[in-house]
């Protein structure tokens, strides 16, 4: 568990690795130089159970880093990734490690979680219902969510392809899964939603050019580990141009919100070189010759989807 300026949510967050009906043999808090009372809120944890450790820096290294840190020194057959802003529900563990039983080839067991906070709020990451599917390395490729930080996995993976690429700020993850994918390693999909997963305005995940920005660096990445699978290779490539179309809509939505109407046409008439439908070319158009209708269009739009999510809001299901 990496933790950084985490005070209100981390002792939520250990407790809820206590609390597992499997029982974790230890959890290895890394508290990665923050300002705020976190070290202290670890601290009165590891007094009050011996079960947890803590390792401290006092200068922040950055997520990558501080799991690299906690997973040298893990001491167990199984790892398993706990964000100390994050809960696991009491048979997240029970239920990933049966996983292993019943797919003794698996490496990777990844699970699923409901949103908490945001837009998403209550929703799960994915469908609940169904069985448990293993996944192949295209299925990662095509689907860069399909593995989550919420997986319980065999120390080897970590022996073998080494821990998370620390130039890796945005989706340091995605890489570490396409890295032992690639190495051969077996993952498993989980369906039960047995995660709390926090979605925070100040989080990693809520930048999206930045998020894109690493999805792309991790599918370039593995480019240079597939020169003998084409099938892999071409999706690669072509989740590559998907990201880079949605960066280049990013920029110009961005743009186009703070009025500045040529970088917003610039994006939005490369967007249309990319991509040839009817509505980029209209949005190409009218971001020249009526900036500012489109941007009140935006606007309107942008009211009346958050009209639908106060409405959707009142029926999300609670969470406790």
């Amino acid at each position: 568990m990496p933790a950084h300026n985490t005070e209100q949510f981390v002792g939520d967050a250990i407790a809820s690795a206590l609390n597992q009906t499997a029982v974790p043999i230890e959890l290895i808090v890394v508290e990665d130089g923050s300002t705020d009372g976190t070290r202290a809120a670890i601290e009165s944890w590891c007094r009050r159970d011996a079960r947890v450790r803590l390792l401290a820096n006092d200068v922040a290294q950055g997520s990558s880093p501080a799991r690299n840190t906690g997973m040298a020194a893990a001491r167990g057959p199984f790892f398993a990734f706990l964000d100390s802003d994050d809960e696991w529900l009491p048979g997240f563990l029970q239920v990933q490690l049966s996983a292993f039983d019943e797919c003794p080839d698996a490496s990777v067991v990844t699970g699923n979680a409901v949103s908490v906070g945001g837009p998403l709020h209550g929703r799960p990451l994915r469908p609940v219902a169904g069985g448990r599917r293993r996944l192949a390395l295209l299925d990662m490729i095509e689907r860069e969510d399909s593995v989550n930080i919420m997986s319980v996995f065999r120390r080897e993976v970590f022996d073998t392809i080494g821990g998370f690429d620390p130039a890796f700020c945005q989706s340091e993850d995605y890489d570490f899964w396409l890295r032992a994918a690639t190495a051969g390693f077996v993952f498993v999909q989980t369906h039960e939603a047995l995660v709390r997963y926090r979605r925070r305005p100040d989080g990693q995940s809520a930048d999206e050019l930045k998020m894109h920005a690493g999805i792309i660096a991790a599918l370039t990445k593995a480019l240079g580990r597939l020169e003998d699978r084409p099938t892999e290779r071409a999706a690669l490539k072509r989740q590559i141009a998907r990201f880079e179309r949605q960066m280049l809509a990013l920029r110009a939505k961005t743009a186009l919100r703070a009025r500045e109407f040529s970088t917003a046409a610039s994006c939005f008439q490369q967007l249309f070189e990319r991509d040839r439908r009817p509505s980029r070319a209209a949005l190409a158009v009218f971001s020249r010759m009526a900036p500012s209708a489109l941007w009140w269009a935006d606007r309107v739009r942008r009211q009346l989807r958050r009209q639908q999510r106060q409405a959707l809001s009142g029926d999300a299901p609670t969470l406790r």
